[in-house]
């Protein structure tokens, strides 16, 4: 019913939906669980989210062509649109910018979402398709690091350069479920 969740400005945890038709907000102060305003269609809808510098919650689209944003003060949610659909991203990471790099799963170009101007755009660079990735972490230089799921080697992203690396090593095997997300640690590297 969920996939993914937001840890808040004020400490609680916004739940993403994927196919449940409601969110849910858990507050770990007392434990409770309660659904904020917002409908939302099911269906695999989303997949990630990231806390937007403005405290609002953005939801990456997976198999929607709009990602959803929750706005905690209005206690609702609005739209932006333009997304492929068809399982386009799974996880996202915010920018040094301030800008979201949805991670490319089906889709071959990264979508980077724009919440002061409020649009999407496309980088030229292209990615695999084919269930590539799942997740990313935000490297110490700025750079997206996207974690290889069906990829036999993950990807770098450069969002001033619009370019993508292949870092070497043996990471996994293509087409096959290598990893699931990353974490960055203290140090810089990936795990």
């Amino acid at each position: 019913s969920f996939n993914g969740a937001v840890l808040m400005r004020d400490g609680r945890v916004y739940v993403i939906p994927s196919n449940s038709t409601s969110a849910r907000i858990f507050d770990p102060r007392d434990e409770s669980l309660t659904t904020p305003g917002g409908a939302f269609p099911g269906g695999d809808q989303h997949s990630g989210g990231v806390l937007l510098p403005d405290g609002r919650v953005f939801m990456v689209p997976h198999q929607s062509t709009v990602a959803r944003i929750y706005d905690p003060v209005a206690n609702a949610v609005s739209t932006v649109g333009g997304f492929p659909g068809n399982y386009g991203y799974c996880g996202a990471v915010l920018l040094p910018d301030g800008r979201v790099m949805c991670i490319p799963h089906m889709a071959v170009k990264a979508a980077i979402y724009d919440p002061v101007a409020g649009t999407v755009s496309f980088g030229a660079s292209i990615f695999p398709g084919s269930e590539g990735f799942v997740g990313g972490a935000l490297l110490p230089d700025g750079r997206v690091f996207c974690s290889p799921h069906k990829a036999a080697a993950p990807r770098i992203y450069d969002s001033v350069t619009d370019t993508v690396t292949t870092p070497s090593g043996v990471w996994g095997t293509a087409g096959i479920s290598n990893f699931i997300g990353c974490a960055l640690l203290p140090d810089g590297r990936v795990f």
